[in-house]
């Protein structure tokens, strides 16, 4: 949550009209939230990617101009990235994952032809890995990318995909975005410094937990703050838009 002084707020008028500001707000999103880590430490700083109810846990939720920055660059040029997501338009580019800045570093989409796709930097152009396969639909889709200093390959609900060179990349220095213009839903994330096995793909796809737990880049979100309403209409009854929590627990988004 964002605010500020209405010191510097001016409103010209006429001098005998009374005005009453109900509702003040400023920020870049529709809520903002702390991201943890398994130890819960905040390593991520959320900027409007919407907390909801996800398929395990809490997911985000991305309308294209929101994004979570990390600490770090998170993976240099050896790793594995993994999301589980849903996208709520074809046709339109969705950035998963991006370190990537000027020429340096990598990012992770799905782009407006709707292939997946990793750009990543040599240090002095940027280069494009394209795969064949379309996201057109808005289903749960789990995408893992590994990538070793001469290869990416794509592992896509359980199959390889794509297995492609990749040449004299540069290690990133930019923070991590996570979600940045995405449309559609981030459901689990997790990243290592080391590429996974086949087998270990195949095991974070059916349960995202199960693979190194203690991993430092898994994501969990605090929802302490929320407010408390009985559903949608009652919270806009009170004029109040944005996330809130149930008196069951559950959470919902009065827009």
């Amino acid at each position: 949550m964002y605010s500020a002084s209405l010191a510097n707020i001016v409103i010209v008028s006429n001098p005998s009209a009374v005005f009453e500001i109900s509702d003040f707000y400023i920020g870049n999103g529709v809520y903002s939230s702390p991201l943890h880590d398994k130890s819960g430490n905040v390593i991520w700083t959320n900027n409007g990617l919407l907390p909801v109810e996800g398929v395990r846990g809490k997911a985000l939720v991305g309308k294209g101009s929101q994004v979570a920055v990390a600490h770090s660059p998170v993976v240099g040029t050896t790793g594995t990235v993994a999301i589980k997501f849903s996208l709520s338009t074809a046709g339109v580019t969705s950035v998963f994952f991006s370190n990537y800045q000027s020429n340096t570093g990598f990012y992770i989409s799905r782009d407006s032809d709707n292939t997946l796709d990793l750009w990543y930097g040599n240090g002095s152009a940027a280069l494009n890995v394209k795969t064949s396969d379309l996201i057109t639909d808005s289903l749960l889709h789990t995408l893992i990318v590994k990538l070793t200093a001469t290869t990416v390959t794509f592992v896509l609900d359980g199959n390889i995909i794509k297995t492609a060179t990749v040449t004299s990349m540069v290690s990133g220095t930019l923070n991590a975005l996570l979600g940045l213009d995405l449309v559609g839903t981030i459901y689990n994330f997790k990243a290592w410094n080391r590429i996974l096995s086949d087998d270990e793909c195949i095991s974070w796809m059916n349960d995202p937990a199960g693979v190194d737990s203690k991993s430092p880049y898994q994501l969990s979100i605090d929802f302490t703050g929320l407010p408390t309403y009985a559903d949608k209409a009652t919270a806009n009854a009170a004029s109040y838009y944005g996330a809130f929590k149930t008196s069951t627990g559950l959470l919902g988004y009065a827009g």
